[in-house]
């Protein structure tokens, strides 16, 4: 027995390349409810929720078009509470 298929047999492997493992679970940064809520949030809200103007200008032209764009996590997480402060106050 040669080395090369000793050790596949001691550690379980075989020879053969297996291709099905699963599909990564890609998760997008710019859903339809983020885009809605930078849409909708004012210069005067993004600046109590700690978002400068330049940013909130920035994010809204994106959002504006229907093309994926990348959002820094801490500014979206300030979109997402102001938008469940502003859903709260609506009810």
């Amino acid at each position: 027995m040669c080395a090369p298929t000793a050790i596949s047999e001691i550690f379980g492997r075989s020879s053969a390349i297996d291709f099905r493992e699963s599909a990564p679970i890609l998760k997008r940064a710019d859903s339809r409810e983020v885009r809605e809520a930078i849409l909708n949030l004012t210069i005067s809200q993004g600046g109590k929720l700690g978002i400068g103007k330049s940013t909130l200008h920035y994010v809204r032209k994106k959002a504006s078009n229907h093309q994926p764009f990348r959002i820094y996590s801490s500014v979206r997480n300030k979109i997402i509470i102001g938008k469940a402060e502003n859903d709260n106050r609506n009810q």
